[in-house]
Parts: C-alpha cells; structure tokens; sequence
C-alpha cells in the first residue's frame, strides 16, 4: 500500500512537534513560566503534546501513557500550576511522538479517505483520517505560534 500522501500529511506534523523539541530547549525560564495570550507558555506546550492521542487514538482504544497533569490542567480549566519542568515536558513530548509514529506505521493512502471512528466519536461529528492528520498539524502549529509569539514579545528571537 502507497504511503506517499499521508507521509507528507505527517511531515507537517512532524514538522511542528520538532518546533517544539526545540523550543523546550531554548525557552528562557522568564517565558516559560508567563502566559502567552490567555494561558502560561509551558501549559500550551503540554497541551499541544499532550493532545496528540485525542487525535489519533481509536474509538474505545486505552492508551498506556501517563500524563503529569490531569485533565483540568490539560483542557486549561486550571492555570494554578507549577511550570513543568523542561527536561520532563521533553521526555513526555519524546515519548508521545513515538506513541504517534507507531501508530502512523500502521496506516497508508487508501485508509485517509475512511471516517476515523475515534476521534470522530469524540468531538461529535464525522472526519475522516485525513482530517484528523491534518486537523492536528493545523493544531500544534496554532499552538506553536503562541509560544513563538511569546519569544517575540520578549525581544527574542522566533523559531518560525
């Protein structure tokens, strides 16, 4: 089965989850730790991350990963916390990815065009895969551009 379209699909996701590795990386703690817009920068880089299965997961499917915040902290209905720690955020964001790519292992072209049973059980109206794939994309990058812009506001330089 061809995979060419959909390994171009998930290029711009992985394009985007890599934005992110880095800007972990070189994030100043001042920023880290300040909202950008409405919300602290650290928890929309854990939002954006931790979303990743709300995409992807099937209808019904348990996952096995174990997520630091609960879903207050998640869904931004709790801005109280503690940031996370950068060296842990990364290594919750190193294994999402490679919760993502194996399930990105297991489909190809002809699946894109088929309604995604999950995540179209849980948002409450139909999307195929190729909807969902690039529905994530569009989101890490909007939330990537928060954390962006709040480098820029600070006088620092973007990574986009």
């Amino acid at each position: 089965m061809s995979t060419e379209i959909m390994n171009g699909i998930i290029g711009q996701y992985k394009r985007a989850a890599g934005m992110f590795d880095k800007f972990i990386e070189i994030c100043p703690d001042n920023i880290w730790a300040q909202p950008s817009g409405k919300f602290p920068v650290w928890q929309t880089v854990y939002h954006a991350v931790a979303c990743v299965p709300f995409f992807l997961k099937g209808a019904g499917e348990q996952e096995s990963i174990a997520y630091p915040y609960g879903r207050e902290v998640l869904t931004f209905q709790d801005l109280t916390k503690t940031p996370m720690d950068k060296a842990k955020l990364a290594a919750f964001a190193k294994e999402i990815n490679a919760w993502a790519d194996k399930y990105f292992a297991s489909i190809n072209d002809a699946m894109l065009a088929k309604k995604h049973e999950g995540f179209s059980s849980r948002v409450g109206f139909e999307s195929t895969l190729a909807g969902v794939l690039t529905g994530l994309s569009g989101h890490h990058m909007y939330h990537f551009g928060m954390c962006d812009a709040a480098l820029r506001a600070n006088g620092k330089e973007g990574l986009f």
